[in-house]
């Protein structure tokens, strides 16, 4: 079950150039074909990043040319703490529909004026801090290892890793799951079930 990602999401990358950012982008080209259309980067804006089975992807200057060129529809965030709440409010600027921040330890100050571009726009944002999005065998966007997690009709969304932990334990018979960890500091899970 999908709840917020499908096969046919196109995500793009902030911080693609670096090591996390190239680690975690190389794995969601891995899981599935997510699909993985560039990054940004404002200095590398025109190169192209290789990854690990040979696939080249675009890197452009900015979020807005990056969805200009390539219709994305969801960023994933891996920028160090202090570039990451101007990370996040680029792709509000964007529209970026949903905005997925993995960097933990974002100034307080920052997110406040994060919050106020978030209240005025139709973007989404989970995290910062939070281990991604993930639908079981379509796609990953995130630190989650994939390979915990199966395709099914219940859907559930975490707030927080206990709960990522416990979604990826949890058979209810033999419904399977997808996930929408969030960081919040309750670890109450939502869990939604497909219509037929």
């Amino acid at each position: 079950m999908s709840i917020l990602i499908d096969k046919n999401t196109k995500v793009l990358t902030q911080g693609m150039t670096g090591a996390t950012g190239s680690f975690h982008t190389n794995q969601a080209l891995a899981y599935f074909g997510t699909q993985m259309i560039g990054g940004t980067h404002p200095k590398k804006g025109g190169q192209m990043w290789a990854a690990d089975n040979g696939q080249e992807l675009p890197i452009f200057a900015s979020v807005a040319e990056a969805k200009d060129k390539t219709g994305c529809d969801a960023s994933v965030i891996y920028v160090p703490p202090a570039g990451a709440g101007a990370a996040i409010i680029e792709a509000i600027d964007a529209e970026i529909p949903l905005i997925i921040c993995i960097t933990e330890g974002v100034p307080v100050l920052d997110m406040v004026e994060v919050k106020a571009k978030l209240d005025k726009s139709s973007s989404r944002l989970i995290g910062p801090n939070c281990p991604g999005v993930l639908t079981p065998e379509e796609c990953k966007i995130g630190i989650m290892p994939g390979s915990i997690f199966k395709k099914g009709s219940v859907g559930g969304q975490g707030f927080g890793c206990s709960a990522t932990t416990a979604f990826s334990r949890l058979q209810l018979n033999s419904a399977r799951m997808s996930l929408v960890p969030t960081s919040c500091n309750l670890s109450v899970p939502r869990i939604e079930r497909q219509q037929n």
